[in-house]
């Protein structure tokens, strides 16, 4: 039997060769019943480590332009622009709302209406 760490040609070897069984492994490699059993279930940990970020990788990414319209009120939606005001960085998938469209925003955003039992309560110094 040979010991200490097994070779490139070795580590190859049992790559191509995981699905074997390992005792034939163990015997072809002239190996330590140990180290092949540790070596290939590292290898097998890699390959569904592999697999689960592949997983994750293909999930589809929402692009920034795909999201839905930045605008309050839905009956003006084709007359606010805050949507086109916003600062987008598509590298990062950064979106960050600018004083601009921040303002545009406001413009078609609905007025709070105030309880008609304190409008009574309520005096306006200057008429909005």
């Amino acid at each position: 039997m040979k010991t200490g760490r097994l070779s490139k040609k070795e580590k190859d070897f049992l790559d191509k060769n995981l699905k074997m069984d390992i005792n034939e492994l163990c015997n072809t490699l002239n190996r330590a019943r140990d180290q092949v059993v540790e070596y290939v279930r590292e290898q097998v940990r890699k390959q569904r480590d592999e697999k689960k970020k592949n997983k994750l990788n293909n999930i589809p990414k929402v692009k920034a332009q795909e999201t839905t319209t930045n605008t309050i009120d839905i009956k003006n939606k084709s007359q606010s622009r805050a949507g086109e005001l916003l600062a987008r960085n598509e590298k990062l998938g950064v979106v960050v709302m600018t004083e601009a469209s921040s303002s545009e925003s406001d413009k078609y955003r609905k007025k709070p209406q105030i309880p008609s039992k304190y409008k009574s309560m309520i005096h306006k110094i200057k008429g909005e």
